[in-house]
């Protein structure tokens, strides 16, 4: 009751109430509106790290970007930056603010703080390539040149005594035991002649393949005559440099010359070049 009269109070559910005056007011918050716009308020929370499925739900309530890997592969990051950017609406400063994570394979872009901030996953690369790793020798004695002859796809080639280098060992201690394998002589490596690459595909199955060599020159001791020679091994001849040139055609590969003539041109580099860590050596 207001100065004699009754005033009726009014309650609007959920919405407001009724003063004595008859002017509507504020309702008090709830305590979950509360904390809604407290959540509402906060930065948003960092992209998610690989293995953490604790975040989805942030991806999935940002909108977040997804590229796919072959797009970085074709266009090259900075294309990919700028596309998810774009996709995100951003530009200038924020634009430039899109990062590349080379660990995580992922894109973030730094908004503001408090605005969502756009990320972009991607799967990690499937098939980095990367060249095969081998090892050679040259060996020359009184004017000729240490060959093996072997059975390959494309029938009897000439080669260096070389192969792949194993797990496990160094490139000094592969071009020994390689030798060892495809001659039965032991090898001295001296110096090292060279390091180079060269591409091939193979007859058979179409693999285009890269081979990085790294070629040594040293000394042999006599053959072992008990052991037997390496598979694929037909048996070694020693040739001069000549003979090596008229039968290109037979070469394994042009690094079959090549490695003979920077040879032949004084190239030799000292061992200590090649450093191998010890945690190479480890056992697996």
């Amino acid at each position: 009751m207001v100065a004699g009269r009754c005033v009726p109070l009014l309650a609007i559910s959920g919405r407001c109430m009724a003063t004595l005056t008859g002017r509507p007011a504020a309702r008090a918050p709830s305590a979950a509106s509360t904390v809604s716009a407290r959540r509402k308020s906060l930065p948003p929370k960092p992209p998610p790290m690989k293995g953490d499925t604790s975040r989805q739900s942030f991806l999935r309530d940002r909108h977040a970007l997804f590229a796919a890997p072959e797009r970085v592969a074709r266009h090259g990051v900075q294309a990919a930056r700028l596309a998810a950017a774009g996709a995100a609406g951003l530009t200038g400063s924020a634009a430039a603010g899109c990062g590349f994570s080379r660990h995580t394979h992922a894109f973030a872009c730094i908004a503001p703080y408090g605005t969502p901030c756009p990320v972009v996953i991607m799967a990690a690369m499937p098939n980095r390539w990367k060249p095969n790793a081998t090892v050679a020798a040259i060996i020359e004695q009184d004017g000729r040149f240490l060959l093996v002859e072997e059975d390959t796809a494309d029938g009897l080639r000439l080669n260096n005594p070389a192969g792949h280098l194993d797990p496990g060992e160094s490139p000094i201690d592969g071009c020994v035991r390689e030798v060892l394998e495809e001659t039965a002589c032991d090898f001295t490596p001296v110096a090292l002649v060279g390091v180079y690459l060269n591409r091939f595909t193979r007859t058979r199955t179409g693999d285009d393949i890269t081979y990085l060599r790294f070629a040594f020159t040293g000394s042999v001791g006599p053959v072992h005559a008990w052991r037997t020679l390496d598979d694929g091994i037909v048996r070694t001849v020693w040739m001069t440099l000549d003979e090596i040139r008229c039968c290109a055609d037979r070469h394994r590969s042009p690094l079959v010359l090549q490695c003979i003539e920077d040879y032949l041109a004084g190239k030799r580099y000292p061992l200590e070049l090649i450093h191998t860590d010890p945690s190479v050596l480890q056992p697996r």
